[in-house]
């Protein structure tokens, strides 16, 4: 995981991902093409340039084949795709979908082998670690002996954009649903992460707003018990892609199990925050991976069916469960 991957190298944190400091830009005194008129998404997905917000605006426009932000710069690149995508609407097609159930709000994350059998209800596994993407192969298809752990397993997909990149290829390449089938015995997929951020240029919050919805489609068609990640910007104002969109997307597809990254977010609970989850359907579940535990124990007033999954618990009461995260590497 800490070796990024050359053909996406551009512009990808080498060092620990923080959200501080984290530069998307390829540098100052670039132009913005801010060519309106010419974009497939002009006057539907966006209503304009939104260059007060968009901190891509002074990118020299560089190595665009390797940058994992989309724009209009990268013409060639952004036409494939959309045409891959069948355009950038989302879909609203009624999903058959059901929530996740378990008895503790807590699934703890590991994401290395134990020297001894730890069980918990269930457990939550990035799919970096349990696949070699510098080799471009499986590491282990047996989840369960290769930590050595009993419970459900739920595989997410939190890591960096040059990992991202390289599983939308796979996506293009018609083998995504297949490398997932693998996987024994994996009882939920989270969707792959496509990063909306809440300051990005326009092309790259509608491109993979567009995404995220996307791949959750096809997850599901595919059988697959799909946990939707929802990333939104209320930032960006002239895209649709805010908050009460992707309730309203939520809705009308019938998603019943939802996630959200909070492994970047070091936010304090916000109203924002308690409107979406009182907007969410009743029977409908939330899942966060790295949400601070102050923050979880604010929103948990609100809506008791949420889970909770991290990696470093070593802030939390002490228990079964801080003891299990301890137990990482043996």
């Amino acid at each position: 995981m800490s070796k990024i991957l050359p053909q996406y190298s551009y512009n990808v944190p080498k060092g620990k991902t923080h959200w501080k400091g984290k530069k998307y830009t390829g540098g100052q005194y670039g132009m913005c093409p801010r060519e309106c008129d010419k974009c497939v998404a002009f006057g539907n997905q966006c209503k304009g340039c939104d260059i007060i917000n968009c901190i891509d605006k002074y990118c020299k426009g560089k190595q665009c084949d390797k940058c994992v932000v989309i724009c209009n710069r990268a013409e060639k690149r952004i036409k494939q795709s959309i045409e891959f995508l069948s355009g950038l609407d989302v879909s609203y097609t009624k999903t058959n979908d059901s929530p996740i159930s378990y008895k503790n709000w807590y699934i703890p994350a590991i994401n290395k082998p134990n020297k001894n059998l730890i069980k918990a209800e269930c457990f939550s596994v990035p799919f970096y670690s349990v696949y070699d993407f510098q080799a471009g192969k499986i590491i282990t298809s047996d989840i369960r002996d290769y930590f050595k752990i009993e419970g459900d397993i739920i595989m997410n997909f939190y890591m960096k954009d040059d990992k991202i990149c390289y599983l939308y290829d796979v996506m293009m390449e018609g083998n995504f649903i297949k490398l997932m089938k693998e996987y024994k015995d994996v009882s939920h997929f989270h969707t792959p992460c496509f990063s909306v951020f809440r300051k990005s240029n326009n092309m790259d919050v509608i491109h993979n707003w567009k995404r995220q919805w996307w791949i959750g489609d096809i997850m599901r068609d595919a059988g697959l018990s799909t946990i939707q990640e929802v990333l939104t910007t209320n930032e960006m104002k002239k895209v649709n892609a805010s908050w009460e969109s992707a309730i309203e997307l939520i809705h009308k597809k019938g998603i019943k199990k939802i996630s959200q990254c909070g492994q970047l977010d070091s936010s304090d609970a916000s109203m924002d925050g308690v409107d979406f989850l009182r907007a969410l359907p009743r029977d409908c579940t939330y899942q966060s991976v790295g949400m601070r535990q102050k923050v979880f124990d604010a929103y948990r007033q609100f809506k008791r069916n949420m889970y909770l999954s991290n990696y470093d618990l070593s802030y939390r009461h002490k228990g079964d469960e801080t003891y299990l995260n301890q137990k990482k590497g043996g």
